[in-house]
């Protein structure tokens, strides 16, 4: 078991390496290939915030905010990959569309482990959420 935090944090991190390599590359087929992982690691992310961790902290006042903010993060991201998979579908270059991307998620991932984990630890106090599986790294 681990704790939720932690393999959000672990997701974020690898994120941010796939945005890196990403950014580095020229290939299309690379990119391609790197941007339908950022796309699997995002989907895993939001399913544990959404189905694990929100439901376990909305009923606290001090971050229901929070979660509210949360979800508009989330359905706004999914906007994104949304066109970005349209373009990739039709071959076509996707690099502003992923930088976009880069800075919408990294900025949020910031700002969940500075801001918003701290909160929620608080919330948990004695009794952290753990879910089934290992690291993602």
């Amino acid at each position: 078991m681990v704790d939720a935090l932690d393999f959000l944090k672990d997701i974020h991190h690898k994120l941010k390496r796939l945005f890196d390599r990403a950014e580095r590359t020229h290939r299309f087929s690379v990119k391609k290939a790197i941007f339908k992982q950022i796309k699997r690691d995002l989907a895993v992310h939001a399913r544990i915030e959404e189905g694990i961790l929100f439901p376990a902290i909305e009923s606290h006042e001090q971050v229901k905010h929070i979660v509210i903010e949360s979800y508009k993060r989330h359905k706004h991201v999914d906007l994104l990959l949304r066109g970005i998979d349209g373009l990739v579908s039709e071959n076509k270059p996707v690099d502003p569309e992923l930088t976009i991307l880069r800075e919408t998620v990294c900025q949020a991932n910031e700002q969940e482990e500075k801001t918003i984990f701290p909160q929620i630890a608080n919330c948990w106090m004695i009794k952290p959420v753990k879910i089934l599986g290992g690291s993602s790294r």
